[in-house]
């Protein structure tokens, strides 16, 4: 979780109500039994009379986000030394800009914000840890997944460091990024270990707070919604339950604009037009499906750019009375203390001051103190506040964090977020610092012993290049097949569960307590990483496809599947060949040898002492807990 000082909250607070809507008649901020603070439903176990759910909102353009920055020019105008970081968008973009603007303190628009961090310096990637603390994780999800290679962010490191450097003519370098050498590929290895546990520190800030806003401001930091605290989801019976109270959205419509974060606007009106000339100069063939197809590949593109999809609460545009975009969550419009209703009804009825601006030409952030001003031209309290009003009403150029459900007394009324329902603990670890007891989304690899399992099925010539088929087949078409159909039956399981699940159970569906309609199907990248154990304690059908083919006798696998003329009759045959197929007593032996062998490579060491022990410990107990399970199960 995000750890913040509370007795800096006050500042953060302020800088709220001067930038953003922050419903403090419904919230309070206190410490956490779950670490640092919390936010907590003000009214206990009473709701609020006038049932509003909007509990933050703030303008797109008061997040930290690399677009918002000073630094953003220099960023695009920098060509990175290593070809895998790109410093001008993406988590590399936020956290150098978090960097910079933290080193300008208080001539930063966001040094309250900044202010409320936690100053903890051990607070970093797990990369970073102790040869110890990452030696007693040896075996572990967090090393096979790689967690534990700091490589990846060394390189990180001497990039920033390098884009500082080029860069000190225009802006001086931040202390972080100071080096004693002209060169960084110098730095010794004392220097460079200092220098990461700095950076890392600042890393771990970042990651553990940032959120996606839309496709044009991408990752930010968005100033209050980091205080919710995380809540994972619970078994109940066979069924996940998810328990947060809160949900964070954010409009990202088909029609916002990628270069100007403005929807509808120009840019997308000259793309429709020059496609149209494009179409128009073309002879088309007698069948247009082709062209209908490369729209939905450019759309799918788009959305792949996003690690999430949010869209804008069922808030009402006062501009024109209507709904614009899909509808996730009922927001009512934020009730200021400090902006009168009348001056609201006022901004309904399009009666605006003469002193605002237009959206894309003004931004609270943007008045500092240095600034000079015609006496015409300065800004007054009550305008500032017109524009900040201006902005909050536009709920598309906003982000929300709305109320999902009511705060239960089990946990002093405090209102939870998630981080991530389907988040194991590794991941829970690498990217926030802490791990949820009990973690219903646990689950174990079995890469390593699958590759020795295969390197004894390579004893003869004949038998290697037999399985050099199979895999190259499977690498280069039957692994996506596989995934469709591992998909498809995923989605089918879930249907005929809520089914049943809504005739054994009387559930609300507005208590957020019933299963998702549309299940998160986690499917493995690449063959290589697909063999896992589920947290059912059952193979996965990645692993059961691939067991499948792997005993498949050669000759049928020629005929069935290499030779297959059909498409479709292929992909029939996958389905019921390789992922449908139940296991047999043989394949079940194969994938209990594998789960013995990860159980083996496990160290058997003293426990650690502190919360990091505490929590390596927790987590591989937790790992072998599964797999001796899985074992158990199978003959």
């Amino acid at each position: 979780m995000s750890s913040s000082k509370p007795e800096s909250v006050e500042g953060l607070l302020l800088w709220l109500s001067e930038n953003a809507f922050w419903n403090s008649d419904l919230l309070e901020i206190k410490e956490s039994k779950f670490g640092g603070v919390g936010v907590f439903w003000a009214l206990g176990p009473d709701q609020d009379p006038e049932n509003d759910n909007l509990l933050l909102r703030i303008p797109k353009l008061a997040v930290l986000s690399p677009k918002n920055s000073f630094l953003y020019t220099l960023l695009i105008d920098y060509e990175p030394k290593t070809t895998e970081i790109d410093l001008s968008e993406g988590m590399h973009s936020l956290v150098l800009t978090f960097i910079y603007e933290k080193s300008l303190r208080e001539q930063s628009p966001w040094h309250s914000y900044f202010e409320s961090f936690s100053d903890d310096a051990t607070a970093v990637p797990v990369c970073l840890w102790t040869e110890a603390e990452k030696s007693a994780l040896y075996n572990s999800e967090c090393d096979l997944l790689g967690m534990l290679d700091a490589a990846e962010l060394a390189n990180f490191y001497l990039e920033c460091v390098a884009f500082a450097k080029e860069n000190q003519a225009f802006v001086p370098i931040p202390d972080i990024l100071k080096s004693s050498r002209d060169g960084v590929e110098e730095l010794s290895k004392e220097e460079l270990q200092a220098g990461l546990l700095k950076f890392g520190a600042c890393v771990q800030s970042v990651i553990s707070r940032a959120f996606t806003i839309d496709r044009f401001y991408g990752l930010s930091l968005v100033p209050g919604a980091d205080l919710f605290n995380h809540l994972s989801p619970i078994m109940v019976g066979d069924s996940a339950i998810t328990r947060e109270n809160v949900h964070f959205v954010c409009d990202d419509a088909d029609d916002l604009c990628p270069e100007c974060g403005e929807h509808g606007c120009l840019h997308l009106e000259a793309d429709d037009e020059s496609d149209s000339e494009d179409i128009e100069g073309e002879e088309l063939p007698e069948e247009d499906g082709d062209d209908e197809e490369s729209e939905h590949e450019q759309e799918d593109e788009q959305e792949d750019e996003h690690e999430h999809e949010h869209k804008i609460p069922s808030h009402k545009d006062k501009s024109n009375g209507s709904h614009k975009h899909p509808v996730e969550h009922e927001v009512d419009a934020p009730s200021l203390t400090e902006i009168t209703m009348a001056f609201v009804e006022e901004l309904e009825n399009g009666e605006k001051s003469e002193t605002d601006l237009d959206d894309e030409e003004v931004s609270t952030l943007s008045l500092s103190e240095n600034e000079e001003f015609d006496d015409e031209e300065r800004p007054t309290v009550e305008s500032v506040k017109h524009e900040l009003a201006a902005e909050l009403e536009d709920g598309s150029k906003c982000c929300d964090i709305a109320l999902m459900k009511p705060a239960e007394e089990s946990y002093g009324y405090e209102l939870f977020n998630t981080y991530g329902n389907n988040l194991s603990n590794p991941y829970l670890l690498q990217r926030y610092g802490f791990i949820c007891p009990d973690n219903v989304n646990v689950s174990c690899n079995l890469s390593i012993p699958m590759f020795a399992h295969l390197k004894k099925e390579r004893a003869s010539a004949k038998k290697k290049k037999q399985l050099k088929a199979k895999l190259d087949w499977y690498e280069e078409v039957g692994f996506d097949l596989c995934n469709d159909a591992c998909a498809k039956i995923i989605m089918l399981e879930s249907r005929d569960h809520d089914h049943d699940h809504d005739h054994d159970h009387d559930h609300d569906e507005e208590d957020g307590d019933c299963c998702s309609e549309e299940p998160e199907i986690d499917l493995a990248d690449t063959w290589q990483l697909s063999p896992r154990i589920g947290s059912d304690a059952k193979p996965t059908l990645q692993t059961v496809a691939l067991v499948h083919l792997l005993t498949l006798p050669f000759k049928e696998f020629e005929l069935q599947l290499v030779e297959c003329s059909s498409q479709r009759k292929l992909e029939k045959r996958v389905e019921s060949m390789l992922v449908a197929k139940p296991l047999n007593k043989a394949e079940e032996a194969i994938i209990k040898t594998w789960i013995i062998e990860r159980l083996r490579r496990y160290k058997s060491s003293q426990e650690l002492a502190g919360p990091r022990g505490e929590m390596i410990s927790a987590m591989i107990q937790e790992e072998k807990k599964l797999l001796l399970n899985a074992s158990s199960k199978l003959k």
